[in-house]
């Protein structure tokens, strides 16, 4: 798995976040960089330097490496193709941890967020340096060599990734500080209707706004059960999922609406661990720092997010926030209120007619994925 990066970068994306991955990865990296100082030739892997038509069975290439070769009219070229793919793949694990497609992904997730945003969270030599490495897949062989040697002695896996942090930190702050915060001096409190109803009322009928929400597949009509540890309770997940609405669009997984969405206006900034346009398609995470999603984890503005969401977006976050309100859309019921009452929440009513919601349904898995 060592000599095949795509082998061996799907080997530690199963055994991700586990205590012995670092000395795979150490180990790795020892090998990687004794082959690449001394390699011999400047156009091909010394690897494939006896590499012939009758044994290329015997080298750890993939089924679809192997496809390639044998669909291919020129033997010759089509590993000289696959040492170029290795090579770019060896330098970008050895630098950044994670496979060259996915450095780009996040590359540029940061780069586009701060240059929308025109914020200087990033040093500037930082980002002139990652800028060598995104252009690994158009340079020649002797190019990516030259650039590995160049930078062999450097660590530059802590600096990418704690420059994405902050990153992600001034994108999520923005999130959480646009999101409506339900208090009484606000214009869509409805205070006579409050004080009638005895329960707090919110009404936003055209109104800008954006606000966390959350959907479960639960019928309030059935007031005899409870809820309580289901809403309020520490939960032993590590994670739950959100989807952030505004004027703009104000469509939640409830696609029909049928269950119960509640709206949180206490999320801490810190508990988010992922924001996608779409659905995440999240997998049940098992260890903390397991990955989420395959989804490629986005650097947003609320209004960006908005606007590029399709049906509803999806933020994961690492705690479970108390709700503040039950989300009603045009009207009020009575079991509206005996559910908000019992649950000690106010009530955000949205006037649907006021405000857009997209149902185009993004179901294409492969979409904005990153490759693991």
């Amino acid at each position: 798995t060592i000599n095949n990066p795509y082998i061996y970068d799907r080997f530690t994306k199963i055994v991700e976040y586990e205590m012995y991955t670092s000395l795979y990865n150490k180990t790795r990296d020892k090998i990687i960089k004794k082959a690449l100082l001394n390699q011999s030739n400047d156009k091909r892997l010394d690897y494939f330097k006896n590499i012939t038509k009758q044994n290329y069975h015997d080298y750890s290439f993939t089924s679809g490496e192997i496809k390639y070769i044998e669909e291919s009219n020129d033997f010759e070229a089509s590993i000289n193709y696959i040492s170029n793919r290795w090579l770019t793949e060896y330098i970008s694990y050895y630098f950044f941890q994670d496979n060259y497609y996915n450095f780009l992904a996040n590359f540029y997730e940061m780069v586009s967020y701060l240059s929308k945003e025109k914020i200087n969270l990033v040093d500037r030599h930082h980002i002139d340096l990652y800028n060598e490495f995104r252009g690994l897949n158009t340079m020649s062989f002797k190019d990516k060599l030259d650039l590995f040697k160049k930078h062999v002695n450097e660590d530059y896996t802590e600096i990418f990734y704690d420059d994405m942090r902050k990153t992600k930190d001034n994108s999520y702050q923005k999130l959480v500080d646009s999101s409506i915060k339900l208090e009484h001096d606000l214009d869509i409190y409805c205070k006579d209707i409050s004080k009638k109803a005895g329960v707090d009322i919110y009404y936003l009928n055209g109104e800008k706004f954006y606000a966390f929400v959350k959907s479960f597949a639960i019928d309030k009509n059935d007031l005899s059960k409870d809820y309580s540890k289901y809403f309020f309770s520490p939960s032993d997940k590590l994670g739950h999922s959100f989807s952030f609405i505004g004027d703009k669009n104000i469509g939640t997984v409830d696609y029909t609406q049928k269950g119960v969405t509640l709206l949180y206006d206490n999320i801490d900034y810190h508990n988010i661990m992922y924001v996608h346009h779409s659905d995440l398609h999240t997998k049940k995470m098992t260890v903390q720092n397991d990955f989420v999603s395959e989804k490629i984890n986005e650097i947003t503005t609320p209004n960006s997010l908005i606007a590029s969401t399709t049906n509803y977006n999806e933020i994961y976050i690492a705690s479970k926030p108390i709700p503040k309100a039950l989300v009603c859309y045009d009207t009020i019921s009575d079991t509206d209120l005996l559910f908000a009452k019992k649950y000690n929440l106010a009530i955000t009513l949205i006037n649907r007619n006021k405000y857009k919601r997209y149902e185009t349904y993004d179901d294409d898995y492969t979409l904005d994925t990153y490759v693991l």
